[in-house]
């Protein structure tokens, strides 16, 4: 030995670039000596128990280049010229799998090494076999070569044995079909799996030209050329098509059989039907091609991830999109271009994708120009059908910024008009400002991260703020009731002129306030102030504080200012609140003055008055006085005048409060009596004819008799007065239920239905004016109303334009719960 081994004889570079599946080397006597990992998986072992191991222990039966089968005694298979050939692994447990043999032999080595190699084979995993089973082995024997017809008649007889006319592959299902041809391609054997798959008998094809069977027979050309060129085993995927005019894709294997001449033979075939798989395979390439026009069209970024998430694919319209070119981003990561927020959002989506679970969701990606676009992403992992190991991620994502900040103004209106509510329905529920402004500040603190925040009332007229509402957790230092002088606040010039003021770093303020030196000693590092503004004045300003700078966005103001103009309305109610209490004192001041002055009055004009009636009755009696006519002209004016007077007397004295009653038993029949007696001159004087109506038993009442009194008195005077001459005014009484129920009607002028609500008013009647045609001052019915209510009673009026009036008065028959000083006449 020259020190070198059998290894430094291959030519490895060779072996391992023509290595497609696995590396198996064979000893002359079938040993394994070096068997790689991906032989060793073929074999299901591992490399060491395949070494030493005989090769026919492993493989099955196969055929050889130049015709012969080769006998499990007889491993390698060949002598002299290397070539390649199908060979069945049998492994342990497992269905039989083909491998395509290709050996190589060492240019040299020595015999008398134990472990020089016969052959080195570089073995490749098919799916279809050159041969199916065994015993439906074509056999490569000198007598089928010799008799070409036996050969047809040994198959029929297998296939008779074994019952079954066409063959097919292991567990695939396809139909095989074997046959011999010429070098020139005319075919002399075929068993009857070439019948089932052209339709043709065994005869027609012995005849046949095989580039006939060929759907377009000039390919037949090129298919020798490349058999000539291959050699050895050919492989070709052919169309083909049969007797009755259909097609087929079938698998052609071909091997030649060579003389000793050197030329080929004959060709040994194979053909199995892959049509199926052909058809399979057209799909999916149909719909890589309609993946790929979509992906390239759609406006969507379609993306194929590796299992390690780089992208092995990103569709074109990641430009428009986020302005990277595909290019860019192949061998990048999707992580690499996420917003640092939404970086977790990654495992959760690894999970679900490792559970086949379809992801949907929203991610921030980075713009080539710097901002951050939003995508929604929606994923699926992509599995291999045979080991179900994950192969690739798809995506497709979508542009959804302006969906997303749609959806944040959406989300912000209705946060807004939230906090506007709750607020808004304090402001309804109580009078109180000092409780709105806190329920506004506890709302506010919903939406708005915060430290502290108040609400101050600016009285720019004494030089100070006084704080309304404060909220501040754990701090009392500024509390409720508060004053601090304007001077103080560093931004209530902005605040005074309806500007915000936003400080969003303390630190960062050239200038200084004492209290902005007290908010820094309370670690505040920003706040924004919004002014609350009534009538284009500022009354007062909402404050909200953080301990950290940069702490507000521009939403935050925004909802600040809408809370500061509720606080505004809040504030501008209680003044305008302030201002009615103020008026109704004032005007309870002057209808007390009113009532102070009328009765004043009344007393003074009444004192002369008198003195003036009484002159005149005397002067009325004298007898065939020639001033009798002015004497009672003088009675009769001054006793209207007193009427009147005694009329505004008994009003201011009502108004006042200063009239109360004494209720008592009286008996409404009597009083009716004596009020009647008292109109009858009356009704006699204006031709009225006047009735009553009344039962012959007592009626009792629980009134003040002298109210009562003058309430009927001045009902029937007023039937009495506009009822025109030769009318009738009457009055009914009756007891009904626990009522006393007095009725005076009229036929008198009547009034239209819109009179009737205001003919209770002070100084009201329906003429009004120099235009009256009935004399009064209009206060009758006003007392009639006072007095009946105090009593406890009820008034309804029915009228009718220019048919007459009916009052109905209801009184208490029982005791009234009333106290008092009897009225006086």
């Amino acid at each position: 030995m020259d020190g070198r081994s059998w290894m430094d004889d291959i030519d490895w570079y060779s072996v391992v670039a023509s290595m497609s599946d696995g590396v198996l080397v064979c000893a002359s006597d079938g040993r394994i000596l070096e068997c790689s990992d991906g032989a060793a998986a073929m074999f299901g072992c591992v490399p060491e128990e395949a070494v030493g191991r005989p090769v026919h222990e492993l493989v099955g039966p196969c055929l050889c280049p130049d015709g012969r089968a080769v006998s499990p005694d007889d491993p390698i298979g060949f002598s002299g010229e290397s070539g390649s050939f199908i060979r069945g692994l049998m492994r342990p447990n497992r269905p039989l799998q083909w491998v395509e043999f290709d050996p190589h032999r060492p240019s040299t080595h020595n015999a008398s090494t134990e472990r020089a190699p016969a052959v080195v084979f570089v073995l490749t995993r098919t799916s279809f076999p050159f041969v199916s089973r065994d015993d439906d082995r074509i056999e490569t024997s000198e007598e089928q070569v010799v008799g070409p017809n036996r050969s047809v008649e040994r198959a029929s007889q297998r296939t008779s044995e074994v019952g079954e006319p066409v063959d097919t592959v292991g567990d695939l299902g396809q139909t095989v079909g074997r046959y011999r041809s010429t070098s020139e391609h005319g075919v002399f054997a075929a068993d009857a799996g070439m019948v089932s798959l052209f339709g043709y008998s065994a005869e027609t094809l012995r005849t046949t030209d095989a580039d006939q069977l060929l759907v377009n027979p000039s390919h037949a050309k090129t298919l020798r050329e490349k058999r000539r060129e291959k050699g050895l085993l050919h492989r070709e995927e052919v169309h083909f098509r049969r007797r009755n005019g259909t097609s087929f894709w079938g698998l052609l294997t071909s091997l030649p059989a060579y003389g000793e001449d050197a030329n080929v033979r004959f060709y040994d075939n194979i053909i199995v039907d892959i049509t199926d798989l052909k058809e399979t395979q057209f799909a999916l390439e149909a719909s890589e091609e309609l993946y790929r026009v979509l992906a390239e069209h759609s406006v969507d970024i379609v993306t194929r991830h590796a299992m390690d998430s780089t992208y092995h694919y990103v569709s074109p319209s990641v430009e428009s999109v986020l302005g990277y070119t595909p290019e860019e981003l192949m061998g990048t990561r999707a992580i690499d271009i996420t917003h640092p927020e939404d970086l977790g959002l990654y495992q959760q989506i690894g999970r679900a994708l490792d559970e086949d679970a379809r992801i949907k969701e929203r991610v921030r990606f980075l713009h080539k120009d710097g901002h951050y676009v939003w995508l929604e992403v929606t994923g699926r992992l992509v599995r291999d059908p045979e080991t179900d190991a994950g192969i690739e991620y798809v995506a497709s994502s979508r542009d959804v910024t302006l969906q997303v900040e749609s959806e944040n103004v959406l989300r912000f209106a209705a946060q807004r008009l939230r906090i506007l509510s709750d607020i808004s329905q304090a402001t309804l529920q109580t009078t109180d400002l000092e409780t709105v402004c806190q329920v506004a500040l506890d709302t506010l603190a919903r939406a708005v991260s915060q430290t502290r925040s108040s609400i101050l009332a600016f009285h720019e007229e004494k030089g100070y703020a006084e704080v309304l509402a404060v909220r501040s957790p754990g701090d009392e230092e500024i509390d409720e009731g508060t004053v601090l002088s304007l001077e103080w606040l560093h931004t209530y010039d902005d605040l005074r002129h309806g500007r915000d003021g936003w400080v969003s770093d303390l630190n960062t303020l050239s200038t200084s306030s004492p209290l902005l030196n007290r908010l820094e000693k309370m670690g505040i590092q920003s706040f924004i102030s919004v002014p609350a503004i009534v009538e284009n004045r500022t009354v007062g300003a909402l404050n909200i504080a953080h301990d950290e700078p940069d702490a507000f966005t521009f939403d935050d103001v925004a909802i600040a200012r809408e809370v500061g103009r509720l606080i505004a309305l809040a504030m501008r109610q209680k003044q305008y609140q302030e201002d009615l209490v103020e008026a109704k004192e004032e005007a309870e001041e002057m209808s007390r003055l009113k009532s102070a002055f009328l009765a004043n009055m009344s007393h003074e004009i009444r004192t002369p008055l008198t003195a003036i009636l009484g002159f005149a009755d005397v002067l009325a009696t004298e007898a065939q006085s020639p001033h009798d006519e002015l004497a009672r002209l003088i009675s009769r004016s001054g006793h209207r005048l007193m009427e009147t007077l005694d009329s505004v007397l008994q009003l201011s004295r009502l108004e006042a409060g200063n009239l109360q009653l004494n209720p008592e038993p009286v008996n409404i029949i009597e009083e009716v009596r004596e009020v009647i007696t008292l109109m009858e001159p009356r009704a006699e004087e204006e031709e009225v004819d006047l009735h009553v109506e009344m039962p012959d038993h007592a009626v009792e009442g629980q009134l003040d008799a002298m109210a009562f009194f003058r309430v009927l008195g001045n009902l029937v005077n007023n039937a009495i007065k506009f009822t025109e001459r030769g009318g009738s005014v009457n009055v009914s009484v009756r007891a009904e239920n626990d009522m006393v129920v007095v009725v005076v009607q009229d036929t008198g002028i009547g009034m239209v239905p819109s009179a009737i609500p205001q003919l209770f008013g002070a100084f009201r009647q329906e003429s009004t004016g120099t235009e009256r045609s009935h004399e009064g001052s209009g206060l009758g019915l006003t007392i009639v109303r006072r007095l009946v209510d105090l009593m406890g009673g009820t008034i309804d009026v029915e009228s009718t334009k220019g048919e007459g009036s009916t009052f109905t008065i209801q009184l208490p028959a029982g005791p009234v719960r009333r106290g008092g000083v009897a009225l006086n006449s």
